[in-house]
């Protein structure tokens, strides 16, 4: 079925992933690919990492997992006011929801999955990936990956402080 979505039509494949009340629920599985292995694998098929990511998937922080399949709650900036939306909102109400830190590889996974298209059918413009911050050897400041309707993945800094642009998704991981 064609999904419209901000008055376009489209023929995305909508069912690697679902919304229900303000969340998108998808799921990964990871193959025990290193940050360095990540950086070659994503710019293989087309993507740009900036330099702080290529910085710190390189950095001993960044630990793959092989095998783990992890389902993946969105929370949806429509869930907090614009005044509501930074850092310290976003991790009370993941708790609240029984939702826990990712690893990091969530952002390279989400990334290699989804199209920007289909980051954008999910009525978003970035998905920061709310795992533990990853120092940069680029100036150590630690960084969360994220990823967006843009073939990017980019670096946020870990310690922003402030209110988080609309049209942005937080992704932690279900509890199990």
């Amino acid at each position: 079925m064609p999904l419209v979505f901000k008055g376009r039509s489209s023929m995305l494949d909508t069912s690697k992933w679902r919304e229900k009340k303000g969340i998108i629920y998808l799921t990964v599985t990871s193959d025990g690919t290193t940050g360095k292995e990540w950086i070659r694998r994503l710019e293989d098929k087309g993507f740009h990492l900036d330099y702080y990511v290529e910085s710190a998937l390189r950095f001993p922080d960044f630990i793959p997992t092989n095998g783990v399949t992890t389902e993946v709650a969105v929370l949806k900036d429509s869930l907090f006011s614009d005044k509501k939306r930074d850092i310290k909102e976003i991790h009370t109400e993941a708790k609240r929801r029984n939702l826990v830190t990712p690893n990091a590889e969530i952002a390279c996974l989400i990334r290699e999955k989804f199209s920007g298209k289909e980051i954008d059918a999910m009525g978003l413009l970035w998905i920061i990936t709310m795992h533990e911050p990853l120092k940069s050897y680029y100036c150590g400041i630690p960084c969360l990956l994220s990823v967006g309707s843009t073939p990017w993945i980019r670096a946020t800094s870990g310690n922003y402080i402030g209110t988080w642009p609309i049209e942005t998704g937080f992704a932690f991981a279900v509890n199990n």
